[in-house]
């Protein structure tokens, strides 16, 4: 539910930022009201400079590589979700190469997918342990869920991850 409150926060302030550019536009000064004439003008250059702001750095690649080159044989790649929230989940992204009849992991990918608005994921490390008994192969993993207000980190979610995948 938190989540959910958060990505429409971030969203009705991504929509007033657009209504306050338009209508200045559109009918000029007379779009911020007398009483809070400022505060509307304070918010627009806030939001604009954070907004543009936020873009211009550069995102986490979220990619661990287990073997110093990457192999000319048949690469196979295996998608697991390893959290489903109710706005989005985490995956990650796994690519074997086969050797001598067993496939090692040479790469791990990690992704947050679905409505991310006032959300990034940053993967930190990734572990990939023997295969089981039972054929599924062990992990664990530790990333960072940041809390983005247009653009800002106000908060950041240090989270843990291990089990089995499948």
């Amino acid at each position: 539910m938190l989540h959910l409150f958060w990505f429409l926060l971030n969203s009705i302030l991504l929509l007033y930022l657009i209504h306050i550019i338009i209508g200045y536009f559109v009918v000029g000064d007379t779009v911020f009201p007398k009483r809070f004439k400022y505060f509307p003008m304070v918010l627009l250059f806030l939001l604009a400079f954070q907004t543009l702001n936020s873009y211009s750095r550069k995102d986490a690649k979220n990619t661990i590589r287990f073997t110093e080159t990457i192999p000319s044989s048949p690469i196979q790649m295996k998608k697991y979700t390893i959290e489903e929230r109710f706005l989005f989940t985490i995956d990650v992204h796994i690519y074997y190469d086969k050797k001598e009849e067993r496939f090692m992991p040479i790469e791990g990918q990690s992704h947050l997918n679905g409505l991310t608005n006032g959300f990034g994921w940053e993967m930190k490390t990734l572990s990939l342990f023997p295969l089981s008994s039972d054929k599924k192969q062990s992990f664990e993993m530790i990333g960072v869920l940041k809390w983005n207000l247009l653009g800002i980190t106000l908060y950041r979610e240090t989270i843990r991850f291990s089990g089995k995948l499948n």
